[in-house]
């Protein structure tokens, strides 16, 4: 069903500081909040969400350390509806959690990349907000990217 009107306020912050040729450091953090115009929460509105990145590069390896946070979303935040899938959250509303990610990456050809990652290093168990799954835990993976 659609609305009459709503309020939809957010900030979107990215940042991309290079401290020397082979040092970067990346972030970026998402906030948004939306009410109908009865101060109603809309449905689908994510928490706080904030990711950083630092990257080392050297010839053709590539280190990467990569930070993921989800802030809390309260009961109170979640649409009356039930979009977004308030059963699958805790009594108070949809924990914060962060994941810690380490990646290595090498070139093997100009067009073919060798990734090997650890996802989740601390082994959190988290639900994305809206989601019913829980999170992989801790994974490995291994991959191969070609550009062309």
């Amino acid at each position: 069903k659609n609305i009459a009107s709503a309020n939809i306020n957010g900030l979107n912050f990215m940042c991309i500081y290079n401290l020397n040729k082979n040092l970067v450091f990346s972030s970026s953090c998402n906030y948004i909040k939306g009410r109908d115009h009865n101060s109603t929460p809309l449905s689908h509105i994510p928490p706080l969400n904030l990711k950083l990145d630092a990257k080392y590069i050297f010839n053709k390896h590539l280190l990467k350390l990569n930070i993921k946070y989800n802030a809390w979303k309260y009961v109170e935040e979640y649409d009356l509806a039930g979009v977004d899938n308030l059963e699958e959250a805790t009594v108070d509303g949809n924990p914060s959690w962060y994941t810690i990610n380490f990646y290595y990456n090498r070139a093997i050809t100009p067009s073919v990349d060798m990734i090997i990652g650890v996802e989740n290093m601390m082994d959190i168990h988290y639900k994305h907000f809206g989601s019913g799954l829980s999170s992989s835990g801790r994974n490995f993976t291994l991959s191969l990217q070609s550009k062309f």
